[in-house]
């Protein structure tokens, strides 16, 4: 395997201009980077990526932990990251978590072992205090507000947008609400944020929650439940399944229900589906932001109801 060495040979010129060649960390002439490559390539030379991480402690690596991307939220925000990533010739690792606690431990324990820079959750299982624990081996950035156990954070402050949106639907007289969610549980910031604000804002209201719901191809799953419900308006958990909804419900009902939704998506302007703008793409370019960062970050993106009457 060739060497820098090698190329000074060949070359004639010094390992410190070469260096800089391949670092793109100084000035070398015009002259000397066509030698330079051309060497290169007759050489077949191939910089060792462990080598140079070991020699300026940084391997320029993002992972990002994403449990799935069959959801409009994973699918736009990591739309945002990848465009900045490229924009700063940037390497991004996407790692796949289906919010198994186990898979997310290994990506931290990779962060200790210095294969990443920096570990962005899209969204997580463990335990926040226990992914605390892992911040000074790296740069750790959540899209909740993780502050308080030291961490970067980058999020969407939908309670605006929810706010707004049930205040919308209080004035539509709205008495029996479902709601679609990915997960209906606590651990989804989504849930607790969309339920916080319904609960004080209709407190009265009579409700069902619904969960498994990622995209358009999944809300087939609370088809028959809401059918047999009498719900008065549907909230869905994107505009896509939203728009399953709209779709489908005209087929088994007499008396369609108002469908509504908290994930902005191109499929609701097209249809003027009322719904919450989070701001996703944003989001992502943020995300990266923060991530080649050297500063803690606390960074609220604002969301808005769209009523779309």
């Amino acid at each position: 395997m060739a060497t820098i060495n090698d190329i000074a040979k060949k070359t004639g010129y010094a390992k410190s201009t070469i260096s800089r060649y391949l670092n793109s960390s100084g000035y070398v002439s015009a002259t000397a980077q066509r030698i330079i490559q051309q060497a290169i390539d007759e050489l077949d030379y191939h910089p060792n990526s462990i080598a140079r991480s070991l020699s300026n402690g940084a391997t320029n690596k993002i992972g990002v932990v994403v449990p799935h991307v069959e959801h409009a939220y994973f699918l736009e925000t990591i739309r945002g990251l990848m465009d900045a990533a490229v924009s700063a010739k940037a390497e991004m690792v996407l790692l796949p978590s289906a919010y198994d606690p186990k898979l997310e431990k290994r990506y931290l324990n990779q962060l200790r072992d210095k294969d990443f820079d920096s570990l962005i959750f899209t969204s997580r299982q463990t335990p926040l205090a226990e992914i605390a624990g892992y911040r000074k081996y790296g740069n750790i950035i959540c899209m909740e507000d993780a502050s308080a156990y030291g961490l970067s954070s980058v999020y969407v402050r939908r309670e605006n947008g929810f706010r707004e949106l049930f205040k919308w639907l209080k004035r539509k007289q709205i008495r029996h609400l479902a709601l679609i969610f990915s997960r209906n549980t606590q651990a989804s910031p989504t849930y607790r944020q969309a339920m916080a604000s319904m609960l004080k804002v209709m407190p009265t209201i009579d409700y069902k929650t619904f969960g498994g719901v990622n995209s358009y191809q999944d809300a087939y799953k609370a088809v028959d439940e809401l059918v047999s419900g009498n719900f008065d308006c549907i909230l869905a958990d994107s505009d896509d399944v939203a728009a399953y909804y709209l779709m489908k419900l005209p087929l088994l009902l007499e008396r369609v229900p108002l469908v509504v939704s908290h994930e902005s998506q191109l499929s609701g302007k097209l249809l003027h589906i009322p719904s919450v703008n989070e701001n996703l793409y944003e989001l992502g370019q943020r995300l990266f932001a923060a991530a080649v960062s050297n500063h803690q970050v606390n960074i609220e993106i604002p969301s808005k109801f769209l009523p779309r009457d």
